[in-house]
């Protein structure tokens, strides 16, 4: 009956419905050839992959029961690790940052990672010079007693000790008398009486220094004990006192295991010093000789070395044996002029070598020393002069110079190169320099941390934002996967449903069929362009990363050719204005280059703006990068033939009259599978409603936190600002004062130099006065003897 059908249509195409139903007849020829048992056998196939997709399913769906998004044990633990393999390294932000992150997402969490962790914070902190977020996070391990406890207690006097909270000293102090006795406890009183001795109570500071017992701190217990002493005895009674502390430091140091070369040449240095007052200068030399050349006060040693070496030739009376300790104090000064350029003491070394060369008598050396000294500082002390002078108000003057270069503040850019080596000597203008690069430091981490809430705010408006919480991305792409796998189980299943109920539909059956195959076999086309499981979902992730590293190549090249650009038009434009052979070019050979300079700055503006927009696209798609890479477009394709799917088994479901046995039990099957699959389906609408919920909230929360983060960074900046204030007015009177010394130094320089120079032509005409003295008088001598023979001689002749 079918074929006659069939036959019928074919003998009236002109109808527009005869196409559509002689497909359908084709279709019923290519299903007839299905044999029963194939049929049964692909029914079992699917039956089974059904069945891997349930056990799949539970699984997926019980990980994803009870989520929590906050951060677990294993992430605190891996984020520990991560902050002590950067603080291992020595990297103290990075460890600080991964750290502040672990302790923050686990407040509830308090076991041995999370104290852990916090110590490492601390430390990190600390070792960042950022004392007062670091005695925060010491005090909570305090205050609970928990792990490091001790060490805790110990950084925590120290940072008493460093920002002179003396309170602190004694309250942590009575706190650390209940450690049993040991290195930490030994280092507790040390900074207790180190305390008392910054607040000069000295008999309460020796007191505790003579408590320390034998250690680590013993030797710089002993070296504070010396102090004190040199502080509180007159001169002859407090010199051998101090050298016998001083001496047991020293032996203390050579034999411990605790190698601490800082002190020891601290204590070297002191001991030549004080046996150098002592009138013992080869004991001195013996004790200043022991410290190396890698020493921070090798170029000091050399200079007192010199000194000890003169006032030994003061003692002497040969002059041959003053002549060889004046040598010997050249060769130190020469050793510290040749290898310690850069060194503080370098001009007075200079100023110094010259005495000694006039001392030696060698004329011609000692003065061209002297006049390369004047030659070199009296320049420099006019150039200070006039600086000084065109400062109408030179504190403001500073003032706008740290206002304006906060970021790279340094005098360099206004004073010469010597000067500011002069300036920066001052210990004061030292300790001003370290204020400002920890302000500089500070400005840029919170220039940092606003880029930084900026990108995070921009992460979060993105529509689509599973990117944020790796877990959610995961379970989306498994979910994903899984929902393709099942839209072509219930693809097939339809199949062998349609191939069975499709020959016994009516004509009006077909008909309705009809409507639906054009729209199936479209979307198929369209399905099967979409990713259908997990690994097509990641290839597709691959592809856009590799997307993401072209646009980042693409930035780089621009940013190269505009750095280059920058760079020629800076350099071309200070070679016009200060090269002496621009001076010689003609008005037109100028205005040609300067066009060439308004050409590239013009190019240079385009590629400024090219990148500025690479930089934002760029910006967006590594906000993005991270979703999963099925859009929107995908899912309503898929949920489009999922539905239509629904539909012809709705369709073929009518079509249910004329079944044989076996057919209605192959039938019954399918639907079985079928109900099966749909189950399926509506668990993963169910869980990708939850995804949706969860993201939602996790975004809430994050904008909430982010909110707080951002009133905490508009907070600090204020007070940043305020102590940038402050801190303007107070390095630039510092700044003044150092100029104003470094002035009055070089000028006194100078004024030895000349000085010298003077000294030089006096001493050598009283050494020419003196040779001519000594010749007439010779002279005048062989004249007597000559007059006495010749008269001898005239009695002869008479």
């Amino acid at each position: 009956m079918n074929l006659n059908k069939q036959t019928t249509f074919r003998k009236q195409p002109s109808f527009p419905w005869a196409r559509g139903l002689l497909m359908t007849g084709v279709l019923l020829l290519t299903l007839g050839h299905v044999s029963p048992q194939a049929q049964a056998q692909d029914l079992q196939k699917l039956q089974e992959q059904v069945t891997r997709m349930e056990r799949q399913m539970r699984v997926f769906l019980s990980s994803y029961r009870n989520i929590n998004l906050k951060r677990s044990n294993v992430s605190l633990r891996k984020r520990l690790a991560d902050g002590q393999l950067n603080f291992l390294l020595k990297d103290y932000v990075r460890a600080s940052i991964i750290l502040f992150d672990a302790v923050e997402n686990n407040p509830g969490n308090r076991g041995i990672a999370w104290y852990e962790a916090l110590f490492y914070l601390a430390e990190s902190l600390y070792h960042n010079r950022n004392y007062i977020s670091a005695s925060t996070h010491y005090q909570t391990l305090v205050k609970h007693k928990k792990r490091h406890y001790d060490k805790a207690l110990v950084r925590l006097m120290e940072i008493a000790e460093k920002t002179n909270r003396y309170q602190w000293l004694n309250n942590y102090f009575n706190q650390g008398a209940s450690l049993p006795p040991g290195p930490l406890r030994n280092k507790i009183i040390y900074l207790r009486a180190k305390g008392l001795h910054r607040q000069k109570k000295f008999a309460l500071s020796q007191a505790e220094f003579q408590k320390i017992p034998q250690g680590r701190e013993w030797p710089r217990a002993q070296y504070f004990l010396a102090v004190i002493k040199l502080q509180t005895l007159n001169k002859k009674q407090s010199i051998p006192i101090a050298i016998k502390y001083l001496e047991a430091a020293a032996n203390a140091l050579n034999t411990s295991s605790f190698k601490q070369p800082k002190l020891q040449d601290i204590v070297h240095i002191s001991l030549g010093r004080l046996y150098l007052e002592s009138k013992k200068p080869k004991k001195a030399l013996n004790f200043y000789q022991k410290i190396g050349r890698k020493s921070h006060v090798f170029d000091q040693a050399l200079y007192e070395i010199c000194w000890t070496y003169i006032r030994r030739a003061k003692k002497r009376k040969k002059h041959s044996e003053i002549q060889t300790e004046y040598k010997r104090a050249l060769r130190s000064l020469d050793l510290l002029l040749a290898f310690l350029k850069e060194s503080t003491f370098y001009p007075k070394a200079q100023l110094l070598r010259s005495h000694l060369l006039l001392q030696l008598s060698k004329y011609d050396s000692a003065m061209g020393n002297y006049q390369k000294i004047v030659k070199r500082y009296s320049g420099l002390s006019k150039e200070l002069d006039n600086v000084n002078k065109s400062w109408a108000s030179p504190i403001k003057f500073f003032e706008k110079l740290i206002e304006e270069k906060l970021d790279k503040f340094s005098v360099a850019s206004v004073l010469p190169k010597d000067a500011v080596k002069w300036m920066s000597s001052e210990e004061t203008m030292k300790r001003t320099l370290v204020m400002l690069r920890d302000l500089r430091e500070m400005s840029k981490y919170l220039v940092d941390s606003q880029v930084i809430i900026q990108k995070l705010q921009s992460a979060l408006q993105v529509q689509d934002r599973i990117a944020l919480t790796p877990t959610l991305k995961e379970g989306r792409v498994r979910a994903l996967g899984m929902r393709s796998q099942l839209i072509s189980i219930q693809e097939k299943l339809n199949s062998k449903e349609r191939s069975i109920l499709f020959p016994k539909a009516t004509a009006s059956q077909r008909q309705q069929y009809k409507n639906i195959q054009e729209r199936l076999k479209t979307l198929q086309t369209l399905f099967q362009q979409t990713p259908q499981n997990r690994q097509e979902i990641l290839r597709r992730a691959k592809s856009t990363e590799t997307r993401i590293i072209n646009m980042q190549a693409r930035l780089h090249k621009l940013t190269l050719q505009f750095d280059y650009n920058t760079r020629f038009v800076t350099a071309a434009r200070n070679w016009l204005a200060t090269n002496p052979e621009a001076q010689k070019l003609t008005p037109t050979q100028r205005n040609s280059i300067s066009s060439q300079i308004s050409e590239v700055t013009r190019k240079n503006n385009e590629l400024e703006r090219k990148q500025q927009q690479l930089k934002r696209t760029l910006e967006l798609a590594q906000v993005q990068f991270g979703n999963v890479p099925v859009g929107a477009q995908d899912e309503r394709i898929q949920t489009k033939y999922r539905r239509l799917l629904n539909r012809e088994r709705q369709v073929l479901s009518q079509m249910s009259s004329n079944l044989s046995a076996d057919e209605q039990q192959t039938v019954t099957s399918i639907r079985s599978q079928t109900n099966r699959v749909r189950s399926l389906q509506k668990q993963l609408r169910g869980f990708f409603t939850l995804l949706r919920r969860l993201i939602s909230q996790y975004s809430v929360r994050m904008q909430k936190k982010v909110r707080e983060e951002k009133l905490k960074v508009n907070r600090y900046e204020q007070q940043v600002s305020g102590l940038r204030n402050r801190a303007k007015r107070l390095a630039s009177r510092i700044a003044y004062n150092a100029f104003l010394s470094a002035r009055s130094k070089i000028k006194s320089l100078v004024l030895r130099a000349d000085v010298g120079v003077i000294d030089v032509v006096w001493q050598e005409k009283q050494t020419t006065q003196s040779k001519i003295r000594k010749l007439s008088k010779e002279r005048n001598s062989e004249l007597r003897v000559l007059d006495s023979e010749f008269k001898d001689i005239l009695q002869e002749v008479k």
